[in-house]
């Protein structure tokens, strides 16, 4: 569900911009799935409304914003492994060192 504000200038510049109550940031779910989850209109048992489309997507929002800052680490710590990096060549390096 898109929804995108459009203006125009009296210069004829255009801007687009999205509602501030839209969903337009939140992931998308289920665009591969053969049986999808009917939007919250066509439920009737609260039960059922645990599944909707912009609950779900609610809910993978959150997780993965949660999950990128549960992985980051406050102190500067770098692991060395035993092997060294295999995509590393030293014939393409333009100057970026590996991670």
């Amino acid at each position: 569900p898109w929804d995108i504000v459009v203006q125009k200038l009296p210069t004829g510049a255009l801007f687009f911009d999205k509602r501030d109550a839209s969903q337009f940031d939140y992931l998308t779910v289920h665009e591969t799935s053969n049986t999808p989850p009917a939007p919250l209109g066509n439920r009737d048992n609260e039960e059922d409304q645990i599944n909707t489309p912009e609950r779900l997507s609610l809910e993978a929002t959150m997780i993965n914003q949660n999950f990128t800052q549960q992985i980051l680490r406050s102190q500067k710590h770098r692991s060395n492994f035993d092997l060294p990096n295999p995509f590393w060549d030293e014939e393409d390096n333009d100057g970026m060192e590996p991670a």
